[in-house]
């Protein structure tokens, strides 16, 4: 009996390790697969980059791997070739996705016939803008909250800076929801974006028609001043929702905002903001 024992046990662990092999040789054949696939995007995107050899970009993978778990491995990717720097030659960003649901971009720049590395970071999201990038994480202080760090490239120090941070708080069960799926904030957020750029032509396609009318040329400015947003959450309420902002001004006096969306299409959006009122007892 004892024997029968012992051969069932040697089998067991013999499959084991036979089964564990063809899942690791599995799991490389996928990272090599997508290894493979990322060279070619870059390629197909850029005929510039055609020196780049994956010898280059391997230390995505390599320097990820040594603190990683072995199921936690690359399963999806998107390849951005733009200009990152500003220096009106193209660069090469990689967004990759392990199968936790983590995010990580890697962003390569390229001298003579060598990539370089400018940037490696991780998220639960990962967004390109146009001139920056913002990379957001899920915080928690007694609510679940998104932490967006906004980055863009410094030509004085050579290296990506952060230049903005937002806090946003997350109804239950959005845990996983992208801070830019809510159409409400997106709304607050690009007014904001237009009033600060000083581009108030375009903030106003934000407003409703009745507060844009009632507000005329200059009132965006008398109601929002100039300064840096901080935190954006969401209130529920029977008399309905609205948006409260977060922000300090030019002063770095902290200043809050009650932001009403009402549903109103057009072509910039679902929503429009019908009005904008500081909260005085914050301050």
């Amino acid at each position: 009996m004892f024997k029968k024992l012992s051969l069932i046990l040697v089998l067991v662990i013999v499959l084991g390790v036979v089964f564990s092999g063809f899942a690791a040789a599995s799991q490389k054949d996928t990272q090599n697969s997508i290894k493979s696939r990322i060279m070619t995007d870059i390629l197909k995107d850029n005929d510039k980059t055609d020196f780049i050899t994956w010898k280059q970009l391997s230390s995505m993978f390599a320097d990820y791997s040594k603190n990683r778990l072995q199921s936690d491995y690359i399963v999806d990717y998107d390849v951005i070739v733009k200009d990152f720097t500003g220096d009106g030659k193209i660069d090469v960003g990689i967004i990759s996705n392990n199968d936790r649901g983590q995010k990580y971009l890697d962003i390569y720049t390229f001298y003579g016939n060598n990539a370089y590395r400018i940037f490696s970071g991780k998220g639960k999201f990962i967004k390109i803008n146009k001139y920056s990038f913002d990379i957001t994480n899920i915080g928690y202080d007694g609510r679940y909250y998104h932490e967006t760090y906004t980055y863009q490239w410094s030509k004085v120090y050579w290296k990506f800076l952060r230049i903005g941070y937002a806090r946003t708080y997350i109804k239950s069960g959005d845990y996983d929801k992208s801070v830019y799926d809510d159409e409400r904030i997106v709304t607050v957020k690009a007014l904001l974006s237009a009033r600060m750029n000083g581009n108030y032509d375009l903030a106003e396609k934000y407003l409703s028609k009745s507060y844009r009318e009632k507000l005329g040329n200059d009132g965006i400015a008398s109601v929002i001043p100039y300064g840096w947003v901080s935190a954006v959450d969401i209130f529920e309420s029977q008399r309905g929702d609205w948006v409260v902002v977060v922000m300090k001004d030019r002063w770095n006096q902290s200043r809050v905002f009650k932001f009403v969306p009402v549903p109103e299409k057009d072509n910039y959006g679902n929503y429009k903001i019908d009005n904008i009122i500081e909260i005085p007892e914050a301050r």
